[in-house]
């Protein structure tokens, strides 16, 4: 045993107690002071060698001053080290202060070890990077905690309780930060994964958690909780951040990129209090035959300019059986929610996408979520489930699908839209060609002014064995339900349903149910209830040329006055077989009319 007193020109002062490496049992006692500028404390209480059991090493060091740096402290370095216990206190007071490389395992086969690292550190431009990490392989049992307190400006937190290699399972690794102050960054670095996060192949039965909190403005969460490798199975990922502030970015948490990847399980959890934030890319799968993982972002945002784009997304090619969710909550204006539960790559299939948002606030937007953009896609079931409650709302081109041979496909949407001038359109879309055996359904509730529910139920050429449902209902002034149930060429085996109910002045349910050429085997049913003034039902149940076995209805009720029911169930050209349209109506009121309906040309 030897016992060491150093003083290096009144800046540091070290006391150790030290036993030589390779044994068992040993104590190590690290204490560190240090003021002024250009401090360092670096290396002390290592283990380096192999077969090291049951050690013990504790790490306390201040810095005050400039340009300090705490780095490579309380580390095992080499091969079959178990049992051990490593820790790193550390006060940092100043600017330009780096912690970095402390309480870390480098090397193979570690096991049953517990490391962790402690800062506070008050000042401008911190780095805290790399502590409390694994890097090698076949680790396991190990437990990993980076624990950082940081006031300032400019601060880096970065790559903390990270396992980087192969064949690592059973370790536990969490990393908590506070942070006060303006310009932080949690997670990435040059875009590299974050904290939190496995980076190499076959790990598994891992456990993954990063805590963030942060107070002030242009904050950075970005991928943590992230799997970044091949054949990474049964491991959990978790982040949870909280911020107080604006400008703030929160991407690609809670990553799977690789192949092969399964079973594995990651959640972000996010709130934020403030305006202008942007949550991207979060819950991504991106690699091939990744299978059986579940994801999801849960999200609620108080405040304005809020951006909620490309959650809950597979981007390549032969995923299967995988659940993605999103759940979002916000309060504020100008909300943008968009391309989230997206499939964009080919042959994915037996997938859940889920999409679960509430809004309260003006000029929101809720477009192009639940799609599938690619060829091939089979047994995937998307919901989006969406309450609206402002001015100026939008929820446009939702539940799509985009490439051709995409079939067994479920997808289903239900909207309440509460306020003025709400849009949605072109919803429940299949856009390419030869997708069959699909069902879409769309309910709608919208309650406000100049209401709008367009374009909605699309087929192109060649859909098959399709099933297409619409339900509205619409109160208010100046309602539409227009253009919905519309099929494209050589469509067959298609059932079509709208229902729409109205209540207020001046509604129109017009131009729904129509089909163009060479349609087989088709069911299409238009029920309409208005009560109010000036409605129209318009051009509904319309067939154009060799269609043949159609079977067409509409039911329309109409209560108040000048209302107009004109040009329904009309066959509009040559070679159409084998049809029969069905036409009821009710009329109450005064000036009403009710002309052209059920013809063949």
């Amino acid at each position: 045993m030897k016992r060491i007193f150093t003083c290096l020109v009144a800046l540091v002062v070290t006391v150790q107690l030290s036993f030589a490496q390779g044994n068992d049992n040993n104590f190590q006692f690290g204490l560190g002071l240090q003021s002024n500028e250009l401090n360092i404390v670096n290396m002390n209480n290592m283990i380096m060698g192999m077969n090291n059991e049951g050690n013990t090493q504790l790490n306390f060091s201040g810095q005050v001053g400039m340009m300090n740096t705490y780095m490579g402290n309380n580390n095992i370095m080499g091969m079959n080290n178990l049992g051990n216990i490593q820790q790193t206190n550390l006060l940092s007071v100043g600017d330009l202060n780096m912690v970095m490389g402390n309480a870390s395992i480098n090397g193979d086969n570690n096991a049953f070890n517990l490391q962790i690292a402690q800062v506070l550190n008050v000042g401008n431009l911190n780095f805290f990077v790399d502590n409390a990490s694994i890097v090698g392989n076949r680790n396991r049992f190990n437990t990993l905690i980076a624990l950082a307190a940081i006031f300032g400006e400019t601060n880096f937190v970065v790559r903390n309780a990270e396992i980087r290699g192969n064949r690592n399972r059973y370790n536990g690794l969490a990393a908590f930060v506070s942070i006060f102050g303006d310009v932080n960054s949690f997670g990435s670095s040059g875009g590299s994964p974050g904290n939190a996060a496995i980076i190499g192949n076959r790990n598994r039965y891992n456990g993954l958690v990063t805590f963030a909190s942060i107070f002030g403005s242009s904050n950075e969460i970005i991928l943590n909780s992230s799997i970044v490798g091949n054949r990474n199975r049964f491991n959990g990922q978790g982040t949870f951040v909280g911020i107080f502030g604006d400008d703030n970015l929160v991407e690609g948490n809670a990553l799977i990129s690789g192949n092969r990847n399964r079973f594995n399980g990651q959640g972000a959890f996010m709130g934020i209090f403030g305006d202008d934030n942007m949550i991207g890319s979060n819950a991504l799968i991106s690699g091939n035959h990744n299978r059986f993982n579940g994801q999801g972002l849960f999200t609620r945002i108080f405040g304005d300019g809020n951006m909620v784009i490309s959650n809950s997304l597979i981007a390549d090619n032969r995923n299967s059986l995988n659940v993605q969710g999103s759940y979002i909550r916000i309060f504020g204006e100008m909300n943008d929610i968009s391309f989230n539960a997206v499939m964009g790559g080919n042959r994915n299939r037996s997938n859940g996408q889920n999409v679960f948002a509430t809004i309260f606030g003006d000029e929101n937007m809720i477009n192009n979520n639940a799609t599938i953009s690619g060829n091939r896609n089979r047994l995937n079931l998307q919901n989006v489930l969406v309450t609206q409650i402002g001015v100026l709302n939008e929820m446009n081109l939702n539940a799509v699908i985009l490439g051709n041979r995409n079939r067994s496909n479920l997808q289903r949407m239900g909207v309440l839209q509460i306020g003025r001038r709400n849009q949605m359109n072109n919803n429940n879309e299949i856009e390419d060609n030869e997708n069959g055996n699909t069902i879409q359904s769309l309910v709608g509730a919208q309650i406000g002014r100049r209401n709008q529910m367009n374009e909605n139920n699309l087929l192109n050429m060649g859909n098959n064995n399709s099933l297409q449902s619409m339900v509205d209902i619409q109160i208010g002034r100046r309602n539409e339900i227009n253009s919905n149930n519309e099929i494209d060429d050589n469509n067959s085996l298609v059932l079509q349903s709208v229902i729409g109910a109205q209540i207020g002045r001046r509604n129109q349910m017009n131009d729904n149910n129509q089909m163009d050429d060479n349609n087989n085997l088709v069911l299409q049913s238009v029920v309409g209830a208005q009560i109010g003034r000036r409605n129209l039902m318009n051009e509904n149940n319309q067939i154009s040329n060799g269609n043949s076995l159609i079977f067409q209805s509409l039911g329309g009720i109409q209560i108040g006055n000048d209302n107009q029911l004109l040009g329904n169930n009309q066959i509009l050209s040559d070679g159409n077989m084998g049809s029969v349209q069905i036409w009821n109506k009710i009329q109450v009121g005064n000036n009403n009319m009710s002309n052209n309906n059920k013809m063949i040309q």
